[in-house]
C-alpha cells in the first residue's frame, strides 16, 4: 500500500477472465475500487442494485456495501482496476456522483486508457514512482468519466491547446488536480504541456486553471448566496484565505461584497 496521507493506492492491475472466475457471492470491502471496462460485458450488484455493464463504462465499488460482479458467459469483459482509499478518495468518488444506486459511468478514451495502464503495469519502477503513476491513472479515469460520450480528436486537426483546456474544464473541481495528469492523458511531457500552453495562450496552465475556478465561483455567486467554504469545495480551491485574496484581485471586491451585489441584482430582476 502507498499513500500520501489523504489518498492511498492499494494496488492496480488487469483482468481478462481467461483463467479467473467472477464473484457471485456477496462480500464487503473496506476501500474504494474502480474498474475500467475495455471490452466485453458483465454484471455488477452493489447494495442490492444490479447493473448490466459493457465496454466503454467504468463501475465503482464502495466500502461497507455488499457487492458481487462477474463477466458474461458469451462475451466476458476485460478491465483495468484500481483499489484506493482515504479522505481524497471519498471526495473523488463524490465528485463522480457515485453511490450505490449510481455506480456506473460512461467514459471517453478506451485506447488511451490501455496505453497508460500497459505502461504502468510493464514498468519496473520504484514504489514512490508507482504510487504517482497510479494516482495519475486514477485521475485519468476521472477525466475520462467526466468526458462521458464526448469524442476527442487526436488525429488531423487535433488542437493541443484546446485539449488542455478540455481536461481542465473537466477536472477543475478536484483540489489536487495537477499538470502531470494532463501530461499523462495527452501522452506528452510535463514540460511540453507547460511550454506549448504558455506559447499559445500567453498564460501558464496554473494561471488558466485559477481563472477557470474564479469564473465558476463568480457564476455560483450569481445564482445564490454561497459561503466561502462552499465555493472552495465547488471550485477546487483548498485554501480559503488564498481564494478570497485572488478573488478580490480579480473582481475588485471581496467575496462578501460580490455576494451582496449579486443578491441585489437578483432581487432587482424579480421586480
Amino acid at each position: 500500500m502507498l499513500s500520501d496521507g489523504d489518498l492511498g493506492i492499494m494496488d492496480f492491475g488487469y483482468n481478462d477472465f481467461k483463467t479467473l472466475e467472477g464473484i457471485k457471492t456477496p462480500r464487503v470491502i473496506d476501500h474504494f475500487s474502480v474498474h475500467f471496462v475495455l471490452s466485453g460485458k458483465g454484471t455488477l450488484n452493489l447494495g442490492g442494485e444490479t447493473y448490466d455493464i459493457k465496454a466503454g463504462e467504468a463501475f465503482f465499488l464502495l466500502p461497507e456495501t455488499p457487492l458481487f460482479y462477474y463477466p458474461s458467459d458469451d462475451e466476458p469483459w476485460r478491465y483495468y482496476w484500481i483499489n484506493f482509499y482515504g479522505a481524497k478518495a471519498e471526495k473523488l468518488i463524490k465528485s463522480f456522483g457515485v453511490h450505490k444506486t449510481a455506480a456506473v459511468r460512461k467514459f471517453a478514451g478506451v485506447e488511451e486508457a490501455e496505453i497508460l495502464f500497459d505502461e504502468a503495469l510493464k514498468s519496473n519502477m520504484p514504489a514512490e514512482q508507482a504510487y504517482y503513476k497510479a494516482v495519475s491513472l486514477l485521475y485519468y479515469i476521472a477525466a475520462a468519466v467526466a468526458g462521458g460520450e464526448q469524442n476527442y480528436e487526436v488525429g488531423e486537426g487535433f488542437d493541443p491547446e484546446e485539449r488542455v483546456k478540455q481536461i481542465i474544464y473537466l477536472n477543475y473541481k478536484n483540489s489536487d488536480f495537477f499538470i502531470d495528469v494532463i501530461a499523462d492523458v495527452m501522452h506528452v511531457s510535463h514540460s511540453y504541456v507547460s511550454k506549448m500552453f504558455k506559447q499559445k495562450t500567453g498564460m501558464t496552465v496554473v494561471k488558466f486553471l485559477s481563472e477557470v475556478r474564479l469564473k465558476k465561483a463568480a457564476e455560483l455567486l450569481s445564482e445564490r448566496d454561497y459561503r466561502v467554504k462552499e465555493l472552495c469545495a465547488e471550485t477546487g480551491f483548498n485554501d480559503e484565505l488564498y481564494f478570497m485574496k485572488i478573488f478580490k484581485k480579480k473582481y475588485g471586491m471581496t467575496v462578501k461584497e460580490y455576494r451582496e451585489a449579486m443578491r441585489k441584482k437578483r432581487a432587482e430582476s424579480k421586480t
